[in-house]
């Protein structure tokens, strides 16, 4: 299913995979397993433009798609909301 949904998406690793320790415990390892599975990994992990990596910020940028209507969800996941 990961190939199916994600063919034109570019996914950054998870932040705490991006770091020396992590990658030393086999998080790069796992990157590597999603790129064998066809998943676009773009070798670095996800940041707004100015760098930051704000997890209020993020959910923040969510909330107004969310409150006006906006906000999109795979018809499949029938119980999101």
């Amino acid at each position: 299913m990961c190939r199916m949904l994600a063919v034109s998406i570019a996914a950054g690793i998870p932040r705490d995979v991006a770091t020396p320790a992590m990658a030393a415990l086999g998080g790069i390892a796992l990157a590597k397993q999603y790129e064998a599975q066809g998943l676009d990994m773009i070798g670095i992990h996800a940041q707004f433009e100015d760098k930051g990596i704000s997890v209020e910020a993020g959910l923040m940028d969510m909330l107004d798609p969310m409150q006006s209507g906006r906000f999109k969800v795979f018809k499949h996941l029938h119980d999101w909301f």
